[in-house]
C-alpha cells in the first residue's frame, strides 16, 4: 500500500490506519522536536499537536512527497509556531544543563549526547534544524528541501557549514577534560566516538 492510499484510508476513517500512522512516526517526530526545542515536555506537547494537525488536515495530503516528509513538515510548522512564542515571551533560552533531561539514551557514553548537543546549540538555527533532519531523522536532501521549504541547493550549503562548525567545535572541546574524574575513561574522548554520535 502506497502513501496515498494509507493518506485515503485515514480520511475514510479507517481506525486502524489512524493508529498506525502515529504509532509509525510519533517516535521519529517526538526525537526530532525534543532536538529542537531541548525539552522533553514541549516535544511532548508539539508531538501531540502536530498528529491532530496532520489526522484533522489529511484529506490536503496530495501525495506530492511522502507521508514521512509531509508529517516533519507539518511538526516543523508546529516548532516555528512555538519558538516564536518562546521568544514573545523571553522564554526561548534552554540552560545547558536542561540538556540533561533530553540526552539520548541510546549513545554510547552520557556525556557524548550531551557534548554534542551543546555544540549543536551554538549552530544557527538554520543550521542546525536542517542538520538534525538529514543527518539524526536521515531524511534525505531533497526531502529536507521539502520540509524546510527551500531550495537543495541551500539545504546542502547549510550541511557543509554545519558539519564544518561542529568539527571545529568537537575539535576545540578534545583537548578540555570533562567535569568528574580527569583519569576515568569518561574523561579522555575518543574522537571517532564524537563523530559516530554526529552522522548517527
Amino acid at each position: 500500500m502506497d502513501d496515498g492510499d494509507w493518506a485515503q484510508r485515514i480520511v475514510n476513517g479507517d481506525e486502524s490506519e489512524r493508529t498506525r500512522f502515529v504509532m509509525t512516526f510519533h517516535g521519529p517526530i517526538f526525537r526530532w522536536l525534543r532536538h529542537l526545542c531541548a525539552s522533553d515536555e514541549a516535544a511532548q506537547e508539539l508531538a501531540q499537536e502536530t498528529f491532530i494537525e496532520a489526522l484533522q488536515s489529511m484529506a490536503r495530503y496530495e501525495g506530492r512527497a511522502t507521508l514521512s516528509t509531509w508529517v516533519h513538515r507539518v511538526a516543523y510548522y508546529r516548532y516555528t509556531h512555538w519558538l516564536r512564542e518562546q521568544r514573545r515571551d523571553r522564554r526561548w533560552h534552554v540552560p545547558l544543563e536542561t540538556a540533561a533531561e533530553c540526552a539520548d539514551p541510546t549513545a554510547k557514553a552520557h556525556w557524548e549526547s550531551l557534548y554534542l548537543r551543546e555544540a549543536l546549540a551554538q549552530l544557527s538555527e538554520d543550521h542546525r534544524d536542517t542538520f538534525v533532519l538529514h543527518y539524526v531523522q536521515q531524511l534525505s536532501v531533497p526531502e529536507v528541501a521539502e520540509v524546510l521549504g527551500i531550495p537543495p541547493g541551500t539545504v546542502q550549503s547549510r550541511l557543509f557549514h554545519a558539519r564544518r562548525r561542529l568539527r571545529d567545535l568537537l575539535q576545540d572541546g578534545m583537548s578540555s577534560p570533562q567535569a568528574g574524574d580527569s583519569g576515568s575513561a569518561a574523561s579522555s574522548p575518543d574522537k571517532s566516538n564524537i563523530q559516530e554520535v554526529i552522522i548517527r
